[in-house]
């Protein structure tokens, strides 16, 4: 039979600690850090812009020692791109 594994992120804001990020390593749980740009899409007000990551530069650092991985979402928050255009103009 198949077997359901669910894979639990966590979601980088200002608040997230390396030692969180060092706590879920350890516990096994979590798999990943999802990373969503403050305003870039629905309830990512308490995100990270891209002008701001060096603020969580420690968190990034902790999570690459303990090799867990950042997924970006991708996606310009200029006001002035069209938004269905937002994710290719992130990507250049």
């Amino acid at each position: 039979g198949q077997k359901f594994e669910p894979l639990m992120t966590l979601y980088l804001t200002h608040n997230t600690t390396p030692e969180l990020i060092k706590e879920a390593a350890a516990d096994g749980t979590v798999k990943a850090v999802k990373w969503y740009p403050a305003g870039a899409t629905t309830n990512s007000s308490e995100g990270v812009k891209e002008t701001e990551l060096e603020s969580v530069l420690p968190t990034l650092k902790a999570m690459a020692e303990v090799g867990m991985p950042l997924l970006c979402h991708g996606e310009s928050t200029d006001q002035a791109i069209d938004l269905f255009d937002r994710e290719a103009e992130w990507v250049k």
